[in-house]
């Protein structure tokens, strides 16, 4: 094949193929040595070693203990006791802040009872005092028609008592001068 020329996917496919299968037996071999290790060290198992040797790993273990509580556990223990410590007060923390908003949110709806309790007096307030300017407007208003009524009906008893008085006297000509156009005399 040449650069260039194009290839199909079943070729490609075809040389993957081998790549894979290598691959696959070499892991597979490489798996059974590293199951068969263990196998071959159980054959020279030694329970109980020899006591020089025994006394050199206890001793080797005492004298590397305290460079590495030095050098690593004690950092690692003190960084997680500092975490620790930072984790709780982040909780506790939490928690007071919570606490601190609860009583906020307490106080901020007694704070809004209490206006709502205020604004309520002061809207009853209004609304009693714009009852007693009402009455006391319509009771002023009813004084001012009744004596404008009043009044008119005196006016009116008056201009009727003047127009009977004056028809009166001009029904008495009118009727001598009918009398004397019917009689045709004078009365």
């Amino acid at each position: 094949m040449q650069q260039g020329e194009p290839v199909s996917i079943r070729e490609s496919a075809r040389n993957r193929v081998p790549v894979r299968r290598r691959m696959a037996v070499a892991m597979l071999v490489l798996l059974t040595f590293l199951v068969a290790a263990p196998v071959y060290a159980a054959a020279d198992l030694v329970l109980i070693p020899d006591p020089v040797t025994l006394i050199a790993l206890i001793v080797l273990f005492i004298v590397i203990t305290f460079p590495l509580n030095a050098l690593i556990y004690k950092p690692i223990f003190a960084t997680l006791d500092e975490r620790h410590a930072r984790t709780t007060g982040a909780r506790d923390k939490a928690a007071e802040l919570s606490q601190e908003a609860d009583e906020v949110l307490s106080r901020y709806r007694r704070e809004i009872a209490e206006a709502r309790s205020v604004a309520e007096q002061g809207r009853k307030a209004a609304v009693e005092k714009a009852r007693e300017e009402q009455a006391r407007v319509t009771a002023a208003a009813r004084s001012e028609a009744e004596q404008q009524v009043e009044r008119g009906r005196s006016e009116l008893n008056t201009s009727l008592e003047q127009a009977r008085s004056e028809m009166g006297g001009h029904v008495r000509d009118l009727a001598d001068s009918a009398a004397q156009k019917i009689l045709g005399r004078a009365l």
